[in-house]
């Protein structure tokens, strides 16, 4: 009987410092969505938009709409991990994805997908590949034309996010100056982001010109640095 109690004592221990070290890390998350949340207002005063703390070691931050139709901002543990206390990257970051909702670029995108893809779906004439006996008739296309022109409409909706990322970047910047917020965070948060994507070899950095969603974050970094007065600190 006395093993049996000091194995229920030490089950009983090891539960409350699972309850504890749970509860102390939802504590802490409350925390740091407090502070971004905090951190958002200051920089979008009387925007509505709302921060979100995942607690996941995962380097990325993005903008989306919950079910509600609440525009959100999902900011990452591994992505401020790695920023460490680097506030004015973190304003950055916050500040671009605030300016991805300001501008509309997720329902643009989303319109964007729409209609190219009922562009694919009618783009040829009924019965042309099955005239050139390239088609069964009521078949798919063959998969050449698939591959061409889906790539095409990919490339095209592909370049109009690329340049989302760009006016993102552009209107951030603009967001900390007015903030009083040094702006040369957001170089040093591009360059933190380079580093952890590491430098692209030539056929990657070719695909990601026309068919990546982002630009080349050297790219980013050369407009931002630009825009800051071309301090590079």
């Amino acid at each position: 009987m006395g093993w049996l109690v000091l194995i229920g004592v030490a089950f009983g221990v090891f539960i409350l410092i699972g309850l504890l070290s749970s509860a102390k890390e939802a504590y802490t998350g409350s925390q740091i969505q407090s502070s971004l949340a905090e951190r958002a207002r200051a920089l979008a005063p009387g925007y509505p938009v709302a921060l979100k703390y995942v607690s996941e070691p995962v380097f990325n931050a993005f903008a989306y709409c919950d079910q509600n139709g609440t525009k959100c901002v999902a900011i990452y543990q591994g992505l401020l991990s790695k920023f460490g206390d680097d506030s004015g990257a973190i304003d950055f970051v916050i500040a671009h994805e605030i300016s991805h909702h300001k501008h509309n670029h997720m329902v643009v995108q989303s319109i964007v997908n729409m209609l190219s893809d009922a562009a694919y779906d009618g783009i040829r004439p009924v019965g042309f590949f099955e005239s050139l006996g390239l088609a069964a008739p009521g078949s798919t296309p063959p998969d050449l034309f698939s591959v061409v022109v889906k790539g095409l409409m990919d490339a095209g909706t592909q370049w109009i996010s690329r340049k989302d990322e760009f006016e993102a970047d552009k209107s951030a910047v603009e967001m900390m100056k007015r903030s009083n917020v040094d702006p040369t965070g957001a170089v040093r948060a591009l360059q933190r982001i380079m580093i952890e994507e590491g430098s692209p070899g030539l056929f990657q950095a070719l695909h990601q010109r026309i068919f990546g969603s982002h630009p080349l974050t050297q790219e980013r970094i050369d407009k931002v640095a630009a825009q800051v007065g071309g301090s590079r600190a």
